[in-house]
């Protein structure tokens, strides 16, 4: 009898060791999910649990789009805070997902020129316009699918729907894939459902009627001379009529965020608070502390670790021992980077999230992703940004994430409030005053190496450099080299 017990024994430790064991892979396959592996044990016994795909349209955005109403017509700049742009967008979106997934239409290819291109957008068509070449990979996420592509393209950085190219109920749609400097074209017809010819003219008759709106020229029409060291591409939109000479543009107050103000003594109702906002219900896994040295709430496992600084710079690490070998598929690494943000989408109040950047780092053998706000009309520049908590760390996007094997490892966000504040006088956005000061710009950052200036596109934006708080941020002309280097320039006011 007593030997049976011992048996009995021994193969209930046994069990329990094998148990023990498989939690522990689960929590290594698991670590993604930065918290003790639950759904791993949930989906151990019940093998009919699913993922739950994750939502990635909303960042897959053009900035803007310009509305052209023809040569030496109008032309507006639509951001995502009007109507008309969701609705636009949504005609292209449905457009592009039919040339990617269809595999029997033809469509037309021809090599980049600004000339070519500058010929499209002096039409009367719709540009939209993102901040960077979208890789389909990304793109198809639009559709949820894991289809393959058949589109003869690899990437989008503008799209042209031109309604009236062809007198049939077609549209002709227009993809620069500036990877591969080409231009494709496709004729597809205006099925039931989409938006009839007669509904884009009603955008173009609507925004011509709104004087809110600043009405633009491009480039294409400005009879520019282009230079070997200086030229506008012709597509750039520029203000050459003294009626939108001056614009009333409203300062921003920026601040920092109060849940995560720096307490010598926190209650702990108050770092719950900061472990919600930031780890949602992952936060009972984590142990908190507080980092007095760099004003800081720290929140750490096993796995992972999250700093947020007074001043709303978000830092996270993974622990290196979980790094894997290889960076994946870039549409993997694009989910999960989607899955990290969406759970703290809630530390952004009042802005739009667009993608700024994707890189494939050599060293690290990783993806890098970086996202920037749009605030209403106006994108917010981060140039050289520096923390006054975290020391030589150097920033340059809102949003800074970095993905290898199956997870993110690392993370920096730039967490702020922001309030406009209305600005009394005007600038000076003329063309020729912009001419000045770009031209001035381009001396003052000539190097001995390159004395050129070529410009791919303007935009204002508010400009950050520096964590320091209640800053009144002024708008700024951007210039975008073809190089893609960023040169913020002052406005002047009237």
């Amino acid at each position: 009898m007593n030997r049976t017990n011992k048996e009995r024994l021994k193969s209930f430790i046994l069990t329990i060791l094998v148990i023990s064991s498989l939690i522990q892979v689960g929590i290594l396959w698991s670590y993604q999910n930065h918290g003790f592996p639950i759904s791993f044990i949930s989906g151990f016994f019940n093998a009919s649990a699913v993922n739950v795909p994750v939502d990635a349209s909303g960042y897959i955005k053009p900035l803007r789009v310009v509305v052209s109403e023809g040569y030496d017509g109008s032309h507006w700049a639509v951001y995502r805070n009007r109507d008309e742009y969701n609705k636009l967008w949504d005609e292209a979106k449905s457009y592009i997902t039919d040339i990617m997934y269809s595999s029997q239409l033809q469509g037309h290819v021809e090599a980049f020129s600004d000339n070519a291109w500058g010929k499209l957008v002096t039409g009367r068509a719709f540009i939209f316009e993102f901040r960077i070449n979208v890789k389909t990979d990304i793109l198809s996420l639009m559709r949820g699918e894991n289809t393959v592509l058949t589109g003869d393209f690899t990437g989008v950085s503008k799209i042209i729907i031109s309604p009236w190219d062809d007198i049939n109920n077609n549209v002709t749609i227009y993809i620069l894939d500036s990877d591969s400097s080409r231009i494709h074209s496709y004729v597809l017809p205006i099925k039931p459902g989409r938006m009839p010819k007669d509904s884009y003219n009603s955008i173009i008759d609507k925004l011509k009627r709104d004087a809110s709106l600043r009405s633009y020229n491009v480039m294409a029409e400005a009879n520019f001379i282009k230079r070997e060291d200086f030229s506008i591409n012709n597509d750039v939109l520029v203000v050459m009529s003294d009626k939108y000479r001056y614009a009333n543009i409203n300062s921003l107050k920026c601040v920092w965020p109060d849940e995560f103000r720096f307490k010598n003594s926190i209650s702990g109702s108050e770092l719950d608070n900061i472990s919600n906002s930031i780890l949602g219900s992952e936060n009972d896994s984590y142990v908190p502390a507080e980092d007095t040295n760099y004003r800081a709430y720290v929140f750490k496992n096993i796995y992972n670790t999250y700093r947020v600084y007074e001043d709303g710079l978000l830092e996270y690490k993974r622990n290196t021992l979980l790094n894997e070998p290889g960076r994946g598929s870039m549409k993997d690494a694009f989910r999960n980077v989607i899955e990290f943000i969406n759970k703290r989408k809630n530390l952004i109040q009042g802005m739009d999230i667009y993608l700024s950047g994707i890189r494939e780092t050599k060293d690290r053998n990783s993806y890098e992703f970086t996202f920037d706000y749009v605030l209403g009309d106006t994108p917010l520049l981060f140039k050289n940004y520096e923390s006054v908590r975290k020391e030589n760390v150097v920033l340059n996007n809102a949003i800074t994430i970095e993905v290898a094997g199956t997870g993110v490892t690392s993370c920096w966000w730039i967490i702020k409030g922001f309030e406009p504040v209305k600005q009394q006088g005007q600038y000076d956005v003329g063309f020729d005053k912009f001419l000045d000061w770009a031209y001035k710009a381009f001396k003052a950052n000539a190097t001995p190496g390159n004395q050129s200036l070529h410009i791919r596109d303007i935009n204002l934006c508010y400009k950050m450099s520096s964590s320091e708080n209640n800053q009144l941020l002024q708008p700024v002309w951007v210039i975008t080299t073809t190089e893609n280097n960023i040169i913020p320039v002052v406005l002047d006011k009237k």
